[in-house]
């Protein structure tokens, strides 16, 4: 889990980039303090809770929060996925399912960076009229409040980058676990989308084009690693399993079995004699 969670954490520095062609005009639309009131002293008064920086924490403790509790959901539905394996004795299918995707999807964007033409899926239109109506409506709200829905409402963006991880998330198989490994990739994003907020787009000087081949590659090995996993849990499980129902017959031969080649190993084979004795 600590090395899935690692994995997530550094392919979602690196992809944040992304995040920036598709959240960076929601940040600066969440972090730009609106002036509406002329009274200096209520100016005073709001002027850290109106201040970028507020605004930005606010912005993404709201993606916190979403994220985390998209990753328990589809941490819940791994789990479905392996009670529904399990009943046709397939051990740990969402982990193989989520696996195989993340290798699928880092295939496919490498695809395209090389300049094969594959066409990308339309979004749901639901989504996009539900993060239309949420930026719309949070035009009147108060600056802390309107950063805080614009970061909850971060979540239904179309943005297969966010979906790749929600499917690793759903690879965990708990809800909880889920949730770790979204808030990891949150982690992730935050120090280039604070950046935006604050003005400054270091970050994507040093990587420059190679970013998104980096974090396709990533993906891949994220998929691998998951796979991997799946494969060491279910060895274990097997063990365990065939320990679990061995008969106490079976056990007491095998200890015979054991006995015997030990008892052989300490005496003198018949072959050996010389017949001197």
């Amino acid at each position: 889990m600590l090395a899935l969670t690692g994995l997530t954490f550094v392919a979602s520095i690196a992809g944040s980039i992304h995040c920036a062609g598709m959240c960076g005009a929601f940040v600066l639309f969440a972090c730009g303090s609106s002036s509406d009131s002329h009274d200096a002293v209520s100016q005073s008064k709001a002027s850290i809770l109106r201040s970028p920086h507020f605004l930005n924490l606010t912005y993404n403790l709201g993606r916190l929060f979403s994220y985390a509790a998209l990753g328990a959901l589809f941490g819940y539905f791994g789990h479905v996925i392996d009670l529904t394996g399990s009943a046709f004795h397939i051990q740990k299918l969402a982990i193989f399912l989520a696996g195989g995707f993340m290798i699928f999807f880092g295939l496919i964007a490498i695809l395209r960076i090389k300049g094969v033409h594959i066409k990308h899926l339309a979004p749901p239109a639901f989504l996009i009229k539900t993060v239309t109506a949420a930026q719309r409506a949070s035009l009147s709200f108060h600056p802390t409040s309107r950063a805080l829905v614009i970061g909850l409402s971060a979540v239904l963006l179309p943005c297969g980058w966010l979906y790749y991880f929600a499917i690793a998330a759903a690879g965990t198989a708990s809800p909880f676990l889920g949730a770790i490994v979204m808030s990891a990739f949150w982690l992730g994003t935050v120090p280039y989308l604070a950046a935006i907020g604050f003005g400054t787009q270091q970050f994507k000087k040093f990587l420059g084009n190679k970013a998104s081949l980096i974090t396709a590659s990533l993906i891949i090995v994220l998929g691998l690693s998951m796979i991997l996993r799946g494969f060491v849990i279910d060895t274990a499980a097997f063990a365990d399993m065939e320990h679990q129902h061995e008969t106490p017959a079976a056990s007491n031969n095998r200890q015979n079995v054991i006995d015997q080649i030990n008892k052989a190993n300490t005496s003198d084979l018949p072959c050996c004699f010389d017949g001197s004795e």
